[in-house]
C-alpha cells in the first residue's frame, strides 16, 4: 500500500511518519503511519489524542504526514532539543 505526504509523495507506507505539531511550530510527538489512517490526518489525531482530538485541531495543533527521511533530518533533531539539518544547512 502507498500513501500521499503531506507534500505530495507517494511512499510505501511503511516509510511514513505522522508528526503532530503544536499551534507555535514545534513537534508534539510522532508516530509511524499504517495502512488504517492512510492519509487521512482525522484518524491520525483520533490515533495519537484519542478523545481529544477534536479539541486539539480545533485548538491548532496539526498533523502532518511526511516520509522517515523527512523526519530523521527535520523533526527528530527538534524533539532531542538539536538543530535540524535544514538549520545547520543554512
Amino acid at each position: 500500500m502507498t500513501i500521499t505526504t503531506s507534500d505530495g509523495q507517494e511512499i510505501p507506507v511503511h516509510q511514513g511518519e505522522w508528526v503532530f505539531w503544536t499551534p507555535n511550530g514545534y513537534p508534539a510527538g510522532c508516530m509511524y503511519a499504517d495502512a488504517w489512517i492512510g492519509n487521512s490526518e482525522k484518524r491520525a489525531a483520533r490515533r495519537f489524542w484519542g478523545d481529544e482530538a477534536p479539541a486539539k485541531l480545533a485548538a491548532g495543533y496539526r498533523p502532518e504526514l511526511m516520509t522517515r527521511d523527512r523526519w530523521a533530518a527535520e523533526v527528530m533533531p527538534r524533539m532531542l532539543n538539536r538543530p535540524s539539518a535544514r538549520e545547520t544547512n543554512r
